[in-house]
This record gives structure tokens, C-alpha cells and sequence, in this order.
């Protein structure tokens, strides 16, 4: 009878929290594969199935690369633009029946070229150089090209070497009603549910936290299921690995049926009424004192607590395979007792809408307002004269914007007349955004992740999201705080950067 009674009450240790309801699968269903994007975002080209931006201004697609245009007057040299030379001919030497003079040889020049257009070289006359260009024997040789001022890169005599702007491909964009994830495209989940590749998840219930595919009622809760878990399956393991020194697996089984429950409330209640009777003997008391010096007892009955609470045919069959354990070394029962847990819509009802989680195709929610005395003024597709500069991108200067984005409010950089942002993984364009202006208001950078201060920019799912910038890329890029650290747009995805600084008002 001791052997029993140590055995329920020292489920191993992972089972301590299967206590009723303290965890739950999420409810989830499928929304189908996902397909490549067909389309590319505007100011960007399809080339095979990924977007690379446009070349922009005197640039020309090379491959998946965009390369300068040569300037009018240079010859195109692979990787070079270069001011060339050109040869004056074979001139106009004297011929026979020509006076001893130089007379025919300028004569029959100037008839070709023009009055005055040409020169004795030696004892022949050949036309004279275009204006820019220097007499070398037969060549006229041009002066050297302004690189720089072209436009160009760097300066080898007459050549200079072209900029070459590296392709830096992403996939398309999706439909209105998809969202894209991991480079394809999926349906919108439904309402109450958010997607992760082709699976669609519920939320957590109210007041839950997030348990990887589950929800659990505190994080300690989570974390000590989770291990229940991992040692489960550990020990299944070591039970394969041995090749199996026991046949009770079937113990593992467990009822199926809810007429069942009552069978194992009976059959618990009877072991325990046993042990009650027992338990103040000499021997028994000596039994129990050795087996708490080894920490095999724990407090409480883990059975007795999921048989007390049970609601659901899984907290039977986890009731049961808890019994089972007694006589099972195998670990399947354990493995069972560690995984039979319901779906949370048996224990809280049919899913309902979140209110972080959008409608598809639905419209976004209005701007929220933001800490500090700074304004944010609409986008007019200019910017207004006391925008508020962040970073900068070569010799581009990127103002503060935010934007409505899927439930939130998020801050970004305005590039080319919108508003970029970091979200989901992706770099999101809005053309429909605020900037933020600075008129009399004493603003600096500070090392993040927070300071005092701090400018909030907006919110998504009851969480602030102050304004950052970070440097990344030979440019520094305003940003959102998100779980400590910078979340800037750029090359079409979103980058999360360790180090940066915070906006604050001084």
C-alpha cells in the first residue's frame, strides 16, 4: 500500500500543475499552402519570381543589378564610361599637279571641314580637333572627365568606373485579403486568430499567457508544463532506448468515455481510504519518514487534485495514465499525462475576436496619441517645414512618421513621400501616415533600450512603442521599441537592432 501511495503522490515532478484548468492546446485550423507572390510593390521590377527596386534616375538594369549610363560622349566599356579619343585620318598631303605650295592641300581640307577648320601637321593638313580635345599627332585626345561631377565613380586617365548598385531581391506582395509570412502568401486568418505559415492559432484566453501552441494561466504554469513535456518524452526514450523492460504500456491507455470518471474517482478514493487506515502504524510512519528524507512525497495528491477538477474527456485520461504510472515504468503514461490536455475552446467556449487581432481586408483603426509635447502632422505627400529629422541614408534625410498598421499605431521613416515600418517580419509601405513636427521642443537621442523621457510613438496590443533609431546598413534608421529592442524597415524587411538610441524630451 505504501508503494502505491508514493507513487500517485510522486508523479514526477512535471505533473505538479495538472490541477484542472491551468493549460490548453489552442484551437487552430489550417488556411490552406501558401502560394509565391504574383506581384511586386510599386518602383520595384519582377525579375523571375523576386522584386528588386527600380534603377533609379541615369541607371539601367544589368542582370538583377543596376549600372550607370554612360553620359553623352563616353563610350561604354563594360564597368567604364570613358571620354575617347578619336583619329583625324589620313589628312591631305600634296599630290601631283598641286602648285609647290601648300595651297591644294588646304583647299581640298577647308572644302571638307570648313573655312579655317584646318591645320598643317608635319608636311600634311588634317582638320582640327573639336573644341575640348588636344592635338596629339593623329589623335585628338579629350581633356579628362569630372567623375564625380558625372555622376560616376572613381578616375583612371579618360575612364571612369560606373556605379553599380547591387540587387537586393525580396518577394512580392500579397493580395488584399492575405498576408505574407516567410516569403508566401496565405489567406487572412479569421477573426480571433492569428497565422503562423499555413496554420491559422487562436488567441489565449483572457488573462492567459502564451505557452508556445498552447496557453497556460501564469508563466510558471507554462514553464512547469513545458518541462513536463520534454522530460515525458525523455522518458518514453530511455524506455525505447532498453528495448522495452516492461509490457504494461497498455496502461497507458486510460479511459476514453466519460462514464469512465466515475471508475477512477472510486478506485482513488478506495486507495486512499487504505492508506488513511494504515498510515499511523509504527512501520508506516517509518516508511514515510525515509521516503520524504529521499523527496519522493510531495505535497498534496497530483491525481487526487485532476480527478477533483476534472471538466473535460482529457483530464480524465490524464487522471488516468497519473494512476496508470504506479505500475508502469515504461513512461508512456507519464508521456500521456504530459500531453492529454484539451483544446481551450472546451474549457472556455467557442473563440472569440480579439481585439488585437484585425478583421481581413479590414480598414485601419485611427492614429493613438503619443507622450512628449511633440505634434504629428498629416502627410501632404511634402513635408511640413518642422519635421523632425531621425536619420539619414546617404545624402537622403529620413524624417519620424507613424502609421495605422493591423490593430496598432507604429513608428517609422518617411522614404520617398511614405512612411516605411517594421512589422511581421517585413518592411511595410504606408502611403497614409502623420509626421512628426518639432517646433520649440527640446528633443535628444539616448542610449536605449529606454530612458527617461521617452517619446511614445504609438501602440499595438496595450504595449507602448517609443520612437529609436539605429544605424544599419551606412545609414541610421528611426525606428519602434519592441521587447527591448529597435525595429526599423529596410530592403523589404523588418531588422531588429540590438544597439541603439531612444528619443526623448529633455
Amino acid at each position: 500500500m505504501l508503494a502505491v501511495f508514493v507513487a500517485l503522490s510522486a508523479t514526477p515532478s512535471y505533473a505538479a500543475s495538472d490541477s484542472g484548468k491551468d493549460f490548453c492546446w489552442k484551437d487552430s485550423y489550417g488556411r490552406g499552402v501558401g502560394t509565391v507572390p504574383k506581384k511586386c510593390a510599386s518602383g520595384q521590377d519582377r525579375i523571375g519570381l523576386l522584386c528588386y527596386d527600380k534603377c533609379g534616375k541615369n541607371m539601367k538594369r544589368f542582370g538583377f543589378d543596376c549600372h550607370s549610363v554612360c553620359p553623352k560622349g563616353m563610350a561604354n566599356q563594360g564597368l567604364f564610361c570613358r571620354a575617347t579619343e578619336y583619329g583625324r585620318g589620313a589628312g591631305y598631303p600634296w599630290k601631283f599637279g598641286d602648285a609647290l605650295n601648300d595651297n591644294g592641300m588646304r583647299s581640298r581640307c577647308e572644302k571638307k571641314h570648313g573655312k579655317g577648320n584646318c591645320q598643317k601637321q608635319g608636311l600634311i593638313f588634317y582638320a582640327k580637333c573639336k573644341s575640348g580635345y588636344t592635338n596629339i599627332g593623329l589623335i585628338c585626345r579629350p581633356k579628362q572627365p569630372n567623375c564625380k561631377a558625372l555622376g560616376l565613380g572613381g578616375q583612371l586617365d579618360l575612364s571612369c568606373a560606373k556605379v553599380v548598385k547591387i540587387g537586393n531581391p525580396v518577394t512580392g506582395v500579397c493580395g488584399s485579403r492575405q498576408e505574407k509570412d516567410a516569403g508566401l502568401c496565405y489567406k487572412n486568418c479569421k477573426a480571433g486568430y492569428d497565422g503562423v505559415g499555413p496554420v491559422c492559432w487562436a488567441d489565449k484566453p483572457k488573462g492567459w499567457v502564451n505557452c508556445g501552441m498552447g496557453a497556460a494561466k501564469d508563466s510558471k504554469t507554462c514553464a512547469a508544463i513545458t518541462f513536463g513535456q520534454v522530460a515525458a518524452v525523455g522518458e518514453m526514450a530511455l524506455f525505447i532506448g532498453s528495448l522495452g523492460s516492461s509490457s504494461s504500456a497498455k496502461a497507458a491507455t486510460g479511459p476514453a468515455k466519460a462514464t469512465r470518471l466515475a471508475k477512477l474517482k472510486k478506485d482513488f478514493e478506495a486507495m486512499k481510504k487504505a492508506f488513511d487506515a494504515a498510515k499511523n502504524g509504527a512501520k508506516m510512519k517509518k516508511a514515510i519518514k525515509a521516503a520524504e528524507a529521499a523527496g519522493k512525497v510531495k505535497k498534496g495528491y497530483n491525481a487526487s487534485q485532476t480527478l477533483a477538477n476534472a471538466v473535460t474527456e482529457e483530464d480524465m485520461i490524464r487522471a488516468a495514465a497519473q494512476i496508470a504510472a504506479i505500475a508502469d515504468p515504461t513512461g508512456v503514461s507519464s508521456t500521456v499525462a504530459a500531453y492529454t490536455y484539451p483544446k481551450c475552446s472546451k474549457y472556455f467556449g467557442p473563440v472569440k475576436p480579439g481585439a488585437s487581432t484585425p478583421k481581413p481586408g479590414g480598414g485601419n483603426p485611427p492614429l493613438t496619441a503619443s507622450s512628449g509635447n511633440v505634434k504629428w502632422a498629416a502627410s501632404t505627400g511634402r513635408l511640413p517645414a518642422n519635421a523632425f529629422i531621425g536619420g539619414s541614408e546617404g545624402s537622403r534625410k529620413l524624417a519620424v512618421c507613424r502609421a495605422a498598421y493591423q490593430g496598432g499605431t507604429h513608428p517609422g521613416k518617411v522614404v520617398a513621400g511614405k512612411c516605411n515600418i517594421g512589422w511581421g517580419g517585413k518592411e511595410i509601405v504606408i502611403r497614409k501616415f502623420e509626421v512628426m513636427t518639432n517646433k520649440g521642443v527640446k528633443l535628444a537621442w539616448a542610449k536605449g533600450p529606454s530612458a527617461k523621457g521617452m517619446i511614445i510613438g504609438g501602440a499595438e496590443r496595450g504595449r507602448s512603442l517609443p520612437v529609436c533609431r539605429g544605424k544599419y546598413k551606412s545609414g541610421t534608421h528611426p525606428g519602434k521599441v519592441v521587447a527591448g529592442k529597435c525595429n526599423i524597415g529596410w530592403g523589404g524587411k523588418e531588422i531588429v537592432l540590438r544597439s541603439f538610441e531612444v528619443l526623448v524630451q529633455r
